[in-house]
C-alpha cells in the first residue's frame, strides 16, 4: 500500500489573514486532505473556516498534538499515514515544527520513509530576523529563557558574550503575558551599545518592528506591549 504524505502547513500569526492563505494550493490542501494534526483543534478550525467558509467538517478528522502528546499517540498518527492517508500538520501560529513539538512526528515519519512536504507561509522567527537589520549569516535561536530572574539575567549576559565574540545574532522569545517584564530584564542587563530588535505582532495591523541600541531603547520602552514578540540581540561587529 502506498504511504500517505505529511503536509506542513503554516498558519496566520494572528487574526488577520493575508492573500498567501487564499492561494489555490492552500485551498486544495484544506479541501482534499481529511486528516489534520493540530496544536489546538478549535483554533485550527476557525483558521480553516476563514479560508473555506462552507467547509464540511463531517469529512474531517482532527487530532491534537502538543508537548503533552505521548509517544504512543504519535505512533498512531504515523499509522494513519502508513494506511495511505495524507495528513496536514498545523501549529497554533506560524510554521509547524519551528519552536513547536511537531518535530517528533516528522522525525518518526522519516524513519518510516514517509514523504514530507513543507509549504510556504509565515514564521515569526524568520520574518523578524529578515526585518531586524541584524546580521543573519550566523545566528542561533535560543527560544525561551529561564523564568527565574537571576538565572534569566545570567543567561542573557552569557548569550551577549557569545554574540560579541562570535559575531552571532541571538533570537529569543517569550510568552505574551511576560513580554514587557522580559524586555525590562533585557535593557537592565545588556550593555548599552548592544543592538536589540523587538518584533511584535508580526504581519498584523499593529505590527511593531524596531531595532536600536539598549541605551536608545530606554526612550522607547512605552512601545512594548504584552503581545506575541520576538527579541533579537546582537553585540558583535557590524
Amino acid at each position: 500500500m502506498q504511504k500517505g504524505t505529511i503536509y506542513l502547513l503554516p498558519v496566520t500569526l494572528g487574526n488577520e489573514l493575508s492573500d498567501i492563505f487564499y492561494t489555490k494550493t492552500y485551498i486544495n490542501l484544506l479541501e482534499n486532505v481529511n486528516f489534520f494534526i493540530v496544536e489546538n483543534i478549535k483554533r485550527a478550525q476557525i483558521f480553516i473556516k476563514k479560508i473555506i467558509k462552507d467547509i464540511d467538517y463531517r469529512k474531517k478528522v482532527f487530532y491534537e498534538y502538543s508537548e503533552h502528546t505521548r509517544d504512543a499517540e504519535i505512533k498512531e498518527y504515523i499509522n494513519i499515514l502508513l494506511k495511505g492517508n495524507d495528513v496536514v500538520l498545523m501549529s497554533e501560529a506560524g510554521a509547524p515544527c519551528i519552536a513547536d513539538p511537531g518535530y517528533k512526528l516528522i522525525l518518526l515519519a522519516h524513519k518510516h520513509n514517509i514523504k514530507i512536504v513543507p509549504y510556504i507561509g509565515y514564521s515569526s522567527i524568520i520574518l523578524s530576523l529578515m526585518a531586524s537589520g541584524l546580521p543573519a549569516q550566523k545566528f542561533r535561536f535560543e527560544g525561551y529563557l529561564p523564568i527565574k530572574k537571576d538565572l534569566r539575567k545570567k543567561t542573557l549576559k552569557y548569550l551577549e558574550k557569545i554574540s560579541k565574540f562570535e559575531n552571532t545574532t541571538i533570537i529569543l522569545m517569550e510568552t505574551p503575558y511576560r513580554t514587557y517584564n522580559f524586555f525590562i530584564d533585557i535593557i537592565n542587563t545588556l550593555q548599552n551599545d548592544t543592538l536589540l530588535c523587538v518584533a511584535s505582532n508580526v504581519t498584523q495591523s499593529d505590527e511593531l518592528i524596531k531595532t536600536c541600541t539598549i541605551k536608545e531603547w530606554n526612550s522607547f520602552s512605552s512601545m512594548i506591549r504584552n503581545v506575541p514578540t520576538i527579541f533579537i540581540l546582537y553585540a558583535g561587529k557590524i
